[in-house]
């Protein structure tokens, strides 16, 4: 609908969106320019809050410029479907995938840190419906039988996200190759359904054999597996 077809509340309010988002290219409307300031630092520093709080070691690695660059055109650019404060984190890294596509194929690493850093939240946040009347918070883990969290997400990614470092930009893919030997080694995992499963790994260089078995066995419908790590060599 043309924005003139529009009651004249509506205009103003699109007017004073518009503005709110880019406040350089759009007309300020009619509205003391104070308190027009008041609205654009709330809204702004709101979302701006959000996206940081839920990608810190993003937001390390790369120029403090570039990064309050991302977050403004997030703001100007971005229609969020979502009412949820929580969910800012998600549209973020969905409009990344999206309009800033060239920028994820300059760093490799960033897609997957995106994801890893927001699933951090989301299984916090999730809600799932958990029968936990019959399970013993105090129960003996050799006596009994393990209960695993559904909000635990088993995961494999191709860079070792996880040990990525704020402020250390990281230089390859360390842990790919022995990622793709232990997929491949991991084709046919044993029976496990309804047991729970002591992974035993005697060495590794990057934990991707705890991560890639695990996430196989359960596959395999493993009610829970307990890594236990012999040794580990630092390469």
């Amino acid at each position: 609908m043309p924005v003139e077809s529009l009651p004249r509340f509506q205009q103003l309010q699109r007017e004073m969106t518009d503005w709110l988002r880019e406040p350089a290219h759009k007309p300020a409307p009619d509205v003391e320019p104070r308190r027009l300031a008041i609205y654009r630092e709330l809204f702004f520093n709101n979302v701006r809050d959000f996206v940081e709080n839920a990608y810190p070691t993003l937001k390390s690695l790369l120029p403090e410029a570039q990064w309050s660059a991302l977050v403004a055109d997030f703001f100007a650019e971005h229609r969020c479907q979502s009412p949820y404060f929580r969910d800012i984190s998600l549209e973020f890294r969905q409009w990344m995938e999206l309009a800033r596509a060239d920028l994820l194929d300059e760093h490799p690493w960033m897609q997957e840190l995106l994801h890893y850093e927001w699933v951090e939240l989301a299984a916090e946040c999730a809600e799932v419906d958990e029968d936990v009347a019959a399970v013993d918070r105090d129960g003996d883990l050799l006596d009994g039988m393990p209960v695993v969290v559904a909000a635990a997400w088993p995961l494999v990614y191709r860079w070792p996200v996880h040990t990525f470092a704020p402020g250390e930009p990281p230089s390859d893919a360390t842990g790919a190759v022995e990622a793709a030997y232990w997929r491949g080694r991991l084709t046919d995992p044993p029976a496990a359904a309804g047991q729970t499963v002591l992974l035993v790994v005697d060495a590794t260089t990057s934990g991707w054999p705890i991560t890639i078995a695990a996430a196989a066995l359960r596959e395999a419908g493993a009610t829970a597996v307990l890594p236990l790590l012999i040794h580990r060599t630092v390469g």
